[in-house]
């Protein structure tokens, strides 16, 4: 698989706490991880615009409550189909990437912790479920899909 896309973002030090005992635990890299973050549950979390990348936002202030707390930089690698879709559901929320990560990786490790049995999708789960979902966006099949 070819990642060509990379997005960099900041996120707080407690926040990357959790995600990296989670990730120990699940035996999983935090970059597998944070793929499963940006995976839609279904057509509704994600925009049907046919410029979903052209449109470059600024990223949100951090504010006082990331700005106060110790913060690390991280960087994502993305595939073609795995950008689009994080851009699509940017898009649909009116967020920037950043703060899409962000939100998404925080709801990712509360569902996690509230259900210690959960495991991570495949990577190839994760590939095949998000072309069937740009599949049915493009085709404009948003109600035969969910």
């Amino acid at each position: 698989m070819r990642y060509t896309h990379r997005i960099g973002f900041l996120i707080d030090t407690t926040a990357w706490e959790r995600m990296d005992d989670t990730c120990r635990r699940l035996h999983a890299s935090k970059a597998h991880f944070l793929r499963c973050c940006l995976m839609p549950t279904s057509v509704d979390e994600i925009s049907d615009t046919d410029t979903f990348g052209t449109e470059r936002r600024v990223p949100h202030a951090d504010g006082p409550a990331l700005n106060s707390h110790a913060r690390r930089q991280m960087m994502l690698a993305l595939d073609d189909d795995a950008y689009e879709l994080a851009w699509r559901m940017a898009d649909r929320l009116d967020i920037s990437l950043m703060q899409l990560l962000r939100t998404r990786i925080d709801g990712l490790l509360n569902e996690l912790e509230r259900r210690p049995t959960a495991t991570l999708p495949s990577e190839a789960t994760l590939v095949a479920r998000g072309r069937s979902l740009l599949d049915t966006i493009r085709a404009g099949n948003r109600d035969t899909h969910t």
